[in-house]
């Protein structure tokens, strides 16, 4: 109903003030123009060039009249069209003076036989449609009331038009055809009012949903946490901008930024932009002490570039103390590894020792002397691999084929071709960008898993390599046990294993060593099927 409401007031005004004035003007020209006509047609039958209709009266003084008034009333409403202040009271003015000079000139050429009134038809249906069905009706109803007037004059006194009689027949024929007439024009004033109507009132309920949708886009255009800037391809005019990147130039008045180039405002910030524009993909940068995402897109509808900028200073003090607590909370849980895997080794040492202080036999001193030397080797293997895992050695990379380091590695797993049955799919013209040394450590690391756990399930081992995209996977495949879905996530943690023997920093060290070769490893298990470990490798080359 407020949305029906309002299309009716837009309707009106769109009607009274604009259109309104605009149809005065072109219609007073077409009046101009058809009595023009008209005239030019009465002086070619009174010069003799076309032959005398004989319902025209001769008297020549009443058409000067009727011209008089039309040129005049016609010159009046072209000067003051636009001195009335309301165009609805022009129309209906206009509307009465056409009535009536149109019903004039019916009197003067032939009253109710007048080939003139299609002029009556065409007035009503021209006004009709622009000040409505009901006005139609009420002009039509004067005019059936002027015509029936013109009718009875002439039924009483045919002499008028230079006829001896007009029979009551011919005055119901004429006054019923032309009452038809005016009866089919308000039927199409009435389907073409109705027509008109729901299609304004469609295009005005559209427009009403346009300008909210405009007004909400703005809204949520101005509410955006980032700054948004709308620039010409050419010298970063801007040519729109939200309420957060106008604050961030230090204004206040939208007009005041737009038209101007932004490096007007901040020279650096404009270079960034211009460095960007080409390059599709996000990037960071500093303006000061403050830090931004930007992202840059190309409009190409509008010939201009969309620039989104998010500071994003906050969120990384937040991300570099969350890092540090995590560091914290890492260092704290690779002490309580260390110590749990120290504390083992020492308290066999310590008790061996005590034995040997009191042990006198040979045999049982020598058995407690391999225990402690067994157990300072694990220690020994424990600092080592945790110094590994603590800080690796980056070392020099080169171009490593892995197809011929895989083969060899096999050798020194061993794989047991006996026992377990191997199938290889390699390329050999693959070659990777690693450290070697901590290439064949990853390796050497992964198939010694996928060897114990092969042994405990259907033994057998698939190594081979896949490509996704532009990326290229080692993918190495057991038929083992599998590992169960609450371990898979902690498989790379320090100190976690799943072996009674194991210090659980293979896979750990493993992924530091991919991550310092810009790789990185994935792993896949079902429990009770096997496990699928992807080596995803960084920088290649193939054939």
């Amino acid at each position: 109903m407020v949305i029906q409401k309002s299309v009716e007031k837009d309707l009106e005004y769109v009607l009274s003030e604009k259109f309104l004035r605009d149809f005065t003007v072109r219609f007073s020209l077409f009046r101009l123009a058809l009595i023009l006509i008209i005239f030019v047609l009465l002086e070619a039958v009174w010069l003799g060039i076309i032959p005398q209709i004989n319902y025209f009266i001769e008297n020549q003084y009443l058409y000067i009249i009727f011209f008089v008034c039309g040129f005049g009333l016609n010159l009046i409403y072209l000067l003051t069209w636009n001195k009335f202040k309301s165009a609805y009271y022009f129309v209906y003015l206009q509307f009465i003076s056409d009535i009536f000079l149109a019903f004039y000139i019916i009197f003067l050429t032939g009253g109710l036989k007048s080939s003139l009134f299609f002029l009556i038809l065409v007035t009503i249906f021209l006004y009709g449609k622009i000040l409505g069905l009901r006005t139609s009706i009420y002009f039509s109803a004067l005019c059936v009331l002027i015509y029936l007037i013109v009718g009875i004059i002439q039924f009483k006194y045919p002499f008028i038009w230079q006829e001896n009689s007009f029979s009551l027949s011919n005055f119901f024929f004429y006054f019923i055809l032309n009452f038809l007439s005016l009866f089919l024009i308000n039927l199409l004033v009435y389907f073409s009012e109705s027509r008109e109507k729901s299609l304004f009132n469609e295009l005005i309920s559209q427009e009403i949903a346009l300008s909210r949708s405009e007004a909400l886009k703005k809204s949520i255009f101005d509410l955006m946490e980032s700054l948004v800037f709308v620039l010409e391809p050419e010298k970063n005019i801007i040519i729109s901008l939200n309420q957060k990147a106008l604050y961030f130039l230090g204004l206040k008045h939208l007009s005041l930024a737009l038209g101007r180039s932004i490096s007007y405002y901040n020279k650096e910030l404009s270079n960034i932009i211009e460095a960007n524009k080409k390059d599709k993909k996000s990037f960071n940068f500093k303006l000061g002490e403050r830090s931004f995402l930007g992202k840059i897109s190309y409009l190409e509808v509008e010939n201009s570039y969309l620039v989104i900028l998010h500071e994003t200073t906050e969120l990384e003090k937040l991300q570099e103390k969350i890092f540090q607590m995590e560091k914290l909370a890492s260092l704290g849980e690779l002490a309580a590894g260390v110590a749990h895997e120290i504390k083992n080794p020492l308290a066999g040492i310590k008790a061996s020792l005590q034995l040997l202080q009191e042990e006198e036999d040979k045999e049982l001193q020598t058995k407690l002397f391999t225990i402690v030397l067994r157990e300072v080797d694990r220690l020994d293997r424990l600092v080592k691999n945790f110094l590994s895992f603590a800080k690796p050695r980056e070392g020099d990379k080169e171009w490593v084929n892995i197809a011929s380091l895989v083969k060899e590695l096999i050798i020194l797993a061993p794989l047991e071709p006996g026992k377990i049955k191997l199938q290889l799919d390699l390329d050999s013209s693959l070659e990777v960008f690693w450290n070697r040394e901590h290439l064949k450590q990853v390796l050497l690391n992964l198939l010694l898993n996928a060897k114990e756990a092969a042994l405990e399930g259907k033994k057998e081992i698939f190594i081979g390599l896949e490509k996704k995209e532009e990326t290229w996977s080692l993918v190495i495949a057991d038929k083992g046990k599998g590992i169960k879905k609450e371990e898979i996530k902690k498989v790379f943690d320090p100190f976690f294993s799943t072996k009674k023997q194991g210090t659980g920093l293979g896979l750990s060290i493993a992924l530091r060593l991919c991550h310092l070769n810009e790789s990185s490893l994935e792993i896949e298990s079902e429990e009770g099927k096997g496990t699928k470990v992807s080596l995803i490798l960084g920088k290649v080359k193939h054939g």
